[in-house]
């Protein structure tokens, strides 16, 4: 079913919202591309590099080069898998899961810095946002290509 007016103005605004958290440098030094890579090593748990790929939304060339970066930072760390020798799990390292929590933290107080430069009324409007936006990211294991159960039943 196609998106109603208020949907797609919603739509537009998540991601300009996107793009811009994206943007958000905190002083980690990790690209948001390895932000996200460790994230999902954090709570999905160790996986092989093709479902890395797969997960990011990235080539699996580009993810084992991400890998190898990781891995040379001592933020993840690669295992033979128990179910397939020939394949490997890459895993997050305590190292990265630290720094995942570092970057994290940092990015709120720029965010955080950003928000109290609004207005209390704007404020008030986010704030009324939070459990709807919990919500819309409860499941943040979906990748983009993946609908959800809910998806058919948008209605207009």
């Amino acid at each position: 079913m196609p998106l109603t007016a208020d949907q797609l103005a919603i739509t537009r605004g998540f991601e300009q919202l996107i793009t811009w958290a994206r943007r958000v440098k905190p002083p980690q030094g990790l690209s948001a591309s390895a932000f996200t890579t460790l994230d999902t090593l954090s709570y999905a748990g160790p996986l092989r590099i093709s479902e890395l790929a797969d997960r990011e939304g990235i080539t699996q060339p580009g993810m084992t080069t991400l890998v190898n970066r990781l891995e040379n930072d001592g933020l993840a760390v690669r295992a033979p898998d128990p179910s397939d020798g020939r394949a490997a799990l890459v895993s997050i390292t305590e190292s990265g899961r630290a720094r995942v929590t570092g970057y994290r933290t940092a990015r709120a107080g720029v965010i955080g810095r950003r928000i109290a430069e609004l207005d209390a009324a704007d404020q008030a409007v986010l704030l009324a946002a939070v459990g709807a936006l919990h919500r819309l990211t409860a499941d943040h294991r979906l990748t983009a290509d993946q609908p959800t159960s809910k998806e058919s039943g948008i209605r207009s």
